[in-house]
């Protein structure tokens, strides 16, 4: 075995994660962080995925993508919306979402 490599410099281990829920006839959630990102409000990425497979009818224009806007350093607005960038509502019982904000260095 070889020697230890030299120590890289800390990470900002600040990683946020939750669920969130779209509710039904709505196309998106705000959600609050309760730790706030430091610096630039828009210095970290989101993640979005469902937690369970929806259904969503059976036109496929309607089928949505998860678009993250608005970033401040506690909120984010998470968007359901088509190819088109039209609204897409979520279907009875809402969608819940796991979403993960993972800082940018």
């Amino acid at each position: 075995m070889g020697p230890q490599g030299i120590q890289g410099p800390a990470g900002q281990a600040a990683v946020r994660a939750g669920t969130a829920t779209i509710p039904a006839s709505a196309s998106t959630v705000t959600v609050t962080m309760s730790n706030p990102f430091s610096g630039s409000p828009t210095t970290y990425v989101v993640t979005a995925t469902l937690t369970k497979i929806v259904n969503w009818g059976t036109d496929t224009t309607a089928l949505p993508i998860f678009v993250i806007t608005g970033k401040t350093a506690t909120t984010f607005v998470i968007n359901s919306v088509n190819l088109s960038g039209t609204a897409v509502a979520a279907p009875t019982g809402g969608v819940t979402i796991d979403w993960i904000a993972t800082p940018v260095q």
